[in-house]
């Protein structure tokens, strides 16, 4: 989908999935409009040829009944052709507060092939009630950071500019953004963190620092923010680590893998922003 012309988020009005009604709505002219449901909060917008989204909180019935949802983003594709792309998810039974965001991310290249558009729906059990998810969005500088969807309750943003890499500056730029340089626990984090930087780099991959490092002790690599250790599931180049020439304290993902390098060279980097 190369043009997205509304999201909506609907949910069945009973525990079977069927007889769905709109909770939340997004036009381009128009912001947010809530269809019902007094305790729902809404935020969204619709951005041409860049990032459109729309989130929603609401408090379950007291009666603790599950319910359908799904998300649908109707628009063109690169021809022209008018289409829609929904996902559907079911409600989390446990717990009375529960978050429901949705995303569509289009990246238009030039009008190339391999254009992308994706929505994807998340229903989590939120640390804190907050309105903040959408304005965390909204107040990332997109003339400095490329934007991503949102990814198991966080979404990542990625420096435009090769400049010398400072763990300790760039960290902080992260921090300044709400979030923190990259911390890759799963393969699946690492598949959406360099479908990201592809999408955002192409045609010409670059290599992108993250917060890995084994700074204080060689070959013991830790995370920057959290101090935790690497995971088992990283994903290494083969050979990596190498530590050749010594001084290779920090981490890069490239196309094929996570490499050691040196902490200084010109590159971009990637901070991952929890939504909450």
């Amino acid at each position: 989908m190369r043009t997205v012309k509304s999201l909506t988020i609907l949910r069945s009005e009973t525990v079977k999935e069927e007889n769905y009604k709109a909770i939340a709505t997004v036009t381009p002219n128009s912001k947010t409009s809530n269809l019902g449901d007094s305790e729902l909060t809404v935020a969204g917008k619709i951005t041409q040829g860049g990032e459109s989204t729309v989130l929603a909180e609401y408090v379950a019935p007291n009666s603790g009944y599950c319910f359908f949802y799904k998300c649908v983003a109707e628009g063109t594709d690169k021809k022209g052709r008018f289409g829609t792309y929904n996902r559907k998810r079911r409600d989390r039974c446990d717990k009375k507060r529960r978050n429901l965001s949705a995303d569509v991310a289009e990246k238009s290249k030039n009008g190339t092939e391999g254009t992308k558009s994706k929505v994807e729906t998340n229903v989590d059990i939120p640390t804190k009630a907050s309105s903040s998810s959408a304005s965390k969005l909204d107040s990332i500088d997109k003339t400095k950071f490329d934007v991503s969807t949102v990814f198991n309750g966080a979404f990542y943003i990625l420096s435009k500019n090769d400049d010398d890499f400072n763990i300790e500056r760039d960290a902080m730029k992260c921090k300044d953004n709400g979030g923190y340089l990259l911390e890759i626990d799963t393969v699946d984090e690492f598949v959406h963190a360099i479908r990201f930087q592809y999408n955002s780099l192409r045609p010409q991959f670059k290599n992108v620092y993250t917060g890995l490092n084994d700074r204080m002790t060689e070959g013991t690599f830790v995370q920057y923010h959290s101090k935790r250790p690497m995971g088992p599931e990283h994903v290494w180049s083969s050979g990596q680590p190498d530590n050749a020439g010594d001084g290779e304290d920090c981490v890069i993902m490239a196309e094929n893998g996570l490499w050691d390098i040196s902490c200084s060279l010109k590159g971009r980097f990637m901070c991952e922003i929890p939504l909450r």
